[in-house]
């Protein structure tokens, strides 16, 4: 279908007859207007969010998308979205899966991240969510991957998932793996096999960005990264440290801003990073955030204030010492809970040699932190004998995003060709 699509001189997109403010929706759309109830119930047909028509918008020349008597060229969808995105803030989430496509981008996106990008997009046959993107890849992804509908879910997921490492050469797969993955539709995936069947709305810390690469704590490339085939289920062999163990665990941060739940978590992680040591030092090698409190020491503040922000994303770092200071308590009502998407279904968590983290819920005291090579972020890993480990998840912890765990081994790594991106010195607060 996807030469089909790119061959052809102009494709239309039917979404159905007028009903209700259609005809209004489709004009301001037109026109890159506001009237968002107006278009967000247009969003809500089901064609947006359908993984097969991604193909539609992706590969056609010229895209002409009709409802009723209306007819607005595709390019306005993307459009009106781009310039009304940010004023709707939560009345969309997840966002349609069509709009989260540029054409001029999608053609140049790896298997990862179009599997990323799709993941609420639906599909009658779960195998899809994979095999409906094969027309969108490029020829080298293409030929990793058979279409073949004989074989189980798990095993497409399966041999997309070796694919991907075996053509990437990286662990930035696990961080698509989403707590909830193994737990639902009795699944019999490997831990670090991503089920994409799973629509948990957690925000990926290592996939959550085309252009940039915030994050670098396993620098690159792999080094002896293999999967073995086993029976029924690969097995990944990949090299790294054991950088800590979780030794606290906070509670768990609501998925969504429900206001006093998620003040009263912010409340309890506080209370909790009071117990550290007051002499606490900045674990982050970025400058502190500007905000203040009197108690626990400023450092320790300043630091849980980076981990709940995820530092160091450069659209979340505070940016000028020149804006006011804060106390946590007017952190709680201000702008800047926006800032914390990734503390949502996270738990806060302090390891073994006191530096502040973000774990997923599923985390437990005693779980293994580890930074693996050519792996974005830190994984939280659980010992299932010895050597060998089911992962938990991704996790964020303050002050090693950037390689310096690894900073002891730099001789050793080097001469295998691994490097580390260089990162700021130490800072103290």
């Amino acid at each position: 279908m996807g030469d089909v699509y790119k061959l052809a001189s102009r494709v239309l997109i039917y979404l159905g007859n007028e009903a209700g403010n259609s005809n209004h929706a489709m004009d301001a759309i037109a026109k890159r207007e506001g009237a968002a109830k107006e278009v967000l119930d247009l969003f809500q047909r089901t064609w947006f969010n359908r993984v097969w028509v991604l193909q539609e918008v992706a590969l056609a020349e010229c895209a002409l998308t009709i409802c009723g008597s209306k007819c607005v060229p595709w390019t306005c969808f993307p459009a009106w979205w781009a310039s009304n995105r940010a004023s709707l803030g939560e009345l969309v989430n997840p966002p349609p899966g069509t709009l989260a496509y540029d054409p001029l981008v999608t053609k140049r996106l790896s298997l990862l991240q179009q599997l990323h990008d799709t993941r609420y997009s639906k599909a009658t046959d779960p195998r899809d969510k994979v095999y409906a993107l094969m027309g969108l890849l490029s020829p080298e992804d293409r030929s990793s991957l058979m279409v073949d509908y004989t074989k189980s879910v798990s095993h497409v997921y399966m041999e997309a998932a070796e694919a991907i490492v075996r053509r990437d050469h990286s662990l930035k797969l696990l961080s698509a793996v989403q707590p909830s993955d193994h737990s639902l539709h009795g699944s019999d995936l490997p831990s670090w096999v991503p089920d994409w069947r799973s629509e948990n709305p957690i925000v990926s810390l290592g996939l959550s960005n085309h252009f940039m690469e915030p994050y670098d704590a396993g620098g690159f490339p792999a080094c002896k990264l293999n999967v073995v085939s086993q029976e029924n289920s690969p097995r990944l062999v990949c090299s790294g440290i054991i950088f800590a163990r979780i030794s606290r665990l906070g509670s768990t941060m609501p998925e969504h801003d429900n206001s006093r739940p998620t003040t009263n978590v912010m409340k309890e992680w506080r209370k909790m990073t009071g117990l550290l040591n007051p002499i606490f030092k900045s674990n982050s090698f970025l400058d502190p955030l500007n905000y203040v409190i009197s108690s626990p020491s400023p450092s320790v503040t300043d630091t849980l204030l980076q981990t709940m922000f995820a530092a160091p994303s450069p659209t979340l770092q505070a940016e000028s010492h020149d804006k006011p200071k804060l106390s946590f308590e007017e952190i709680l009502n201000t702008e800047s809970r926006e800032k914390l998407k990734f503390c949502g279904g996270r738990k806060l968590i302090i390891t073994s040699n006191e530096y502040l983290g973000l774990a997923p819920n599923e985390a437990r005291v005693g779980d293994i932190v580890a930074v693996l090579l050519d792996a974005p972020v830190p994984h939280v890993l659980r010992e299932v004998y010895y050597g060998t480990y089911k992962l938990v998840g991704e996790c964020y912890v303050n002050g090693i995003m950037g390689g310096e765990a690894l900073a002891h081994l730099k001789p050793e790594l080097e001469a295998l060709g691994h490097r580390c991106r260089p990162y700021a010195t130490t800072k103290s607060v």
